[in-house]
């Protein structure tokens, strides 16, 4: 992990010393947010995405963060509606806060 931008991380992923996966994570006050993805597509059997989420929750908990924002769900999308299954989560809908335990 390093900074680039002012509040903004980089996480680097190696699977045997092999770059296979980055996440843009940027730092609040009392939040981390996770803002981008990107991955070997090799590897997406291992879920790269998913293993990405968790380091970035441990490290919310290690910063000691109130809030960790996985970025925006769109449900019709695929690639985004797995957001769905990480909870506590709260999703914006029809412009009132939604809560799932």
């Amino acid at each position: 992990m390093h900074y680039g931008f002012e509040n903004t991380l980089e996480m680097d992923y190696f699977l045997d010393r092999k770059l296979i996966g980055v996440g843009i994570v940027d730092e609040g006050n009392d939040a981390l947010s996770s803002n981008y993805f990107y991955y070997n597509t090799d590897v997406l059997e291992r879920r790269p995405g998913i293993f990405s989420i968790i380091q970035e929750i441990i490290l919310a908990q290690r910063m000691k963060k109130q809030y960790y924002y996985l970025g925006f769900y769109i449900e019709e999308t695929a690639k985004m509606s797995y957001k769905k299954f990480f909870r506590p989560n709260q999703i914006l809908r029809n412009g009132r806060w939604e809560t799932f335990l």
